[in-house]
């Protein structure tokens, strides 16, 4: 009796290990980010991974540096759920990155140190939940931020054991209306661990073989006639239930915005009236964003 006993057991550990859960600061976690600039320029994808340079020591505490990303180091604590980060090695205090215990109206708050550039606040404005690997993953949907003054960010999404849809530590700096990243494939180990729903743009089946031309064509949206004219209007590829359009010229300043309510075309034939080079930018409230380049003769 125990040879059946001792077989069956050899057969489930490696479906158990295969499916266990997948955490933010797993050795060999990689991210894959489309970046996209503004004005408009070429796209890039960045690949970042979470690695021990050694093991970084901060105050006694052990902590993992993450490629691209400065002096960030983190370290997670499963027992309370959470992921932590210090930002400088010498004088940061450390403070939560990720809280797997998030409830909907939980106001979050990332540290206004200089050296992170960041004067982040947000609220959660939904929980939901995604299926990755026979496993249930929360998502929290980050709303705006509560102060808007202090920097211009995006709306976002938190998958647990992942990370931030703009990048696992994009959502501590300060977003620059310049540029948008988006994550688009995620492994770890070398495994693609399929997601039961895209999140954001991340599918991580069709996503992770995205190339850059995909990404931009997924994206696209279109403004005509251009150079502009009063009958100029801005073409979405889908119908935009939510968001935000605005219009800068060349050093940033905004010359006009309104609320975007389900609509497939943006008339702006009477927007600008100085001749010149502009660029629009759009935002939904699912975090995507067109950007688009127009001239007005």
């Amino acid at each position: 009796m125990k040879r059946p006993l001792l077989f069956l057991l050899l057969l489930f550990i490696p479906v158990n290990v295969f499916s266990q859960k997948i955490h933010f600061c797993d050795n060999d976690n990689v991210w894959k980010i489309y970046h996209q600039s503004f004005p408009p320029g070429p796209l890039s994808i960045w690949t970042i991974t979470n690695y021990f340079n050694g093991q970084v020591i901060i105050k006694g505490v052990a902590y993992k540096h993450l490629s691209n990303s400065l002096n960030f180091y983190v370290r997670e604590d499963t027992a309370d759920a959470k992921v932590y980060y210090c930002c400088r090695q010498v004088d940061s205090a450390e403070e939560v990155l990720y809280d797997y215990n998030w409830k909907v109206g939980d106001t979050v708050h990332y540290s206004s140190d200089t050296a992170c550039m960041s004067k982040a606040y947000y609220t959660v404005a939904s929980v939901d939940s995604v299926l990755i690997n026979g496993n249930w993953y929360h998502v929290w949907n980050m709303a705006q931020l509560i102060n808007p003054s202090a920097c211009n960010v995006f709306t976002f999404k938190v998958i647990e054991g992942l990370g931030s849809t703009i990048g696992p530590l994009q959502c501590l700096d300060a977003m620059a209306f310049e540029t948008q990243n988006d994550l688009i494939c995620f492994t770890s180990d070398g495994n693609i661990y399929p997601l039961s729903k895209k999140v954001g743009e991340i599918d991580n089946t069709n996503s992770c073989t995205l190339s850059i031309p995909d990404v931009l064509v997924s994206q696209a949206a279109s403004a005509y006639p251009n150079p502009v004219t009063p009958l100029s209007r801005i073409r979405l590829p889908y119908v935009m239930t939510s968001g935000i359009v605005q219009i800068v010229n060349v050093v940033g300043q905004v010359i006009w915005k309104r609320a975007v309510t389900n609509e497939k075309e943006i008339w702006i034939g009477d927007k600008i009236e100085v001749p010149g080079v502009y660029y629009y930018k759009i935002t939904d409230n699912d975090g995507k964003l067109l950007l688009g380049k127009l001239n007005k003769e």
